[in-house]
């Protein structure tokens, strides 16, 4: 058997048998084509991401974007698994035109409510570990923990009273549409809500100001996750970021 597999592995069927394995299957590579996860991917950096962390997607042909197998389940995934946690880096298919991938961070998932007011992300959940040790403030008789992933990579540390910004304005003047209810409170001023449904993940990239996210794209169903990145494969940024691990 063993002799069997060694002549298989080094014929050209079985070559490119084992490398598609690999892409379908274990990992992909992907190109950062924005400063949307500053400085956690910069621009350029090429990052390999394991496929099998969340479930097994569906595999798509390379370039063609077909998937090879029909989405009986309609979940998107041949094995599934558990869905990305909060906090976490998630390369997923974009929901409104699935031929293009995103790199996000996941800030919320089922049952989580997010706010998001003067370039501040505010989350409440109901999971008391999550809130441990964050920034909180106090709104609508709820817990809200203030921008709670700063020490992960995001750019971002404002404070909560700081009105002066670019991407709230640009947020409350956007032509796009925007996924999230516009609220006014005479104690908080405008502000943006949202509550996540079952099966889905709010993805927002770490350079808010600079990243087309769930805040205009919408949560992420499971169905579009693709996979979790692991490391930095090439980067045109310097080589010490080489072979580093993302988080």
């Amino acid at each position: 058997m063993k002799k069997i597999y060694y002549f298989f592995t080094q014929t050209w069927i079985g070559s490119f048998g084992l490398v598609f394995f690999i892409y379908f299957f274990i990992g992909q590579h992907f190109i950062v084509p924005s400063p949307s996860m500053e400085k956690t991917l910069l621009v350029g950096d090429i990052y390999i991401a394991k496929k099998y962390s969340y479930g097994v997607p569906i595999p798509r042909v390379p370039f063609l974007n077909i998937p090879l197998f029909p989405d009986f389940k309609n979940n998107g995934h041949i094995i599934v698994g558990d869905g990305p946690k909060k906090g976490d880096v998630v390369v997923f298919r974009y929901p409104k035109d699935d031929n293009q991938y995103f790199v996000k961070r996941c800030v919320a998932s089922f049952g989580d409510e997010v706010i998001y007011y003067d370039d501040n992300l505010l989350i409440h959940s109901e999971n008391k570990n999550f809130m441990l040790g964050k920034k909180t403030i106090k709104f609508n008789n709820k817990i809200w923990a203030v921008n709670p992933y700063t020490k992960v990579g995001s750019n971002y540390s404002k404070n909560i009273l700081d009105s002066n910004n670019s991407s709230f304005v640009q947020l409350l003047n956007s032509k796009e549409p925007i996924d999230m209810i516009k609220k006014d409170d005479p104690n908080f001023g405008i502000y943006f809500y949202k509550k996540i449904k079952e099966n889905e993940y709010y993805m927002v990239g770490d350079n808010r100001n600079n990243s087309y996210d769930s805040r205009f794209g919408g949560a992420v169903n499971y169905k579009y996750i693709i996979g979790k990145p692991s490391f930095i494969l090439m980067s045109f940024q310097g080589n010490e970021r080489i072979f580093s691990s993302i988080k």
